[in-house]
């Protein structure tokens, strides 16, 4: 069994392609020595990732998140216990959207304000859906 969580977060500033990259390579050199699996999406200053390892593993990466001054409003939208990974392949996959790319997905929701925020606590499943989709398109590729 895994524990997988799937959360939202602001980052405090906007993000450049340099602190993007230095985030990346230090989340995928920690999970895989943590034998942690998951996909980032970065869009226009908002993270939703969905991260996923065994419970111990899950529960101290979240607190390093909540500690990490490149975000703030963390929100859970699911944590749950699985039988399987949906990102085996990844140690972190990432992607970056602009929030015109994404309008066109099913179940898409703007995140713009913070009404839209409080949408988002219902979507977690449309949002983990658009995460596997791009998985199961890009499987085999490292990002």
């Amino acid at each position: 069994m895994f524990r997988q969580v799937l959360y939202h977060s602001r980052a405090t500033r906007e993000m450049s392609a340099e602190d993007l990259r230095d985030l990346l390579t230090e989340a995928r050199d920690l999970n895989q020595t943590h034998g942690v699996t998951g996909l980032l999406f970065y869009i226009e200053r908002h993270f939703i990732q969905c991260i996923e390892g065994t419970q111990a593993d899950i529960g101290q990466l979240v607190d390093n998140i909540l500690a990490d001054g490149r975000n703030t409003a963390f929100s859970v939208l699911f944590n749950r216990d699985v039988p399987a990974r949906a990102f085996p392949d990844w140690s972190m996959g990432y992607r970056a959207f602009a929030v015109d790319d994404l309008r066109n997905e099913p179940g898409f929701h703007n995140i713009r304000t913070a009404a839209d925020l409080d949408a988002l606590a219902t979507a977690g499943n449309v949002a983990f859906d658009l995460m596997r989709s791009f998985y199961t398109a890009n499987a085999g590729r490292s990002f």
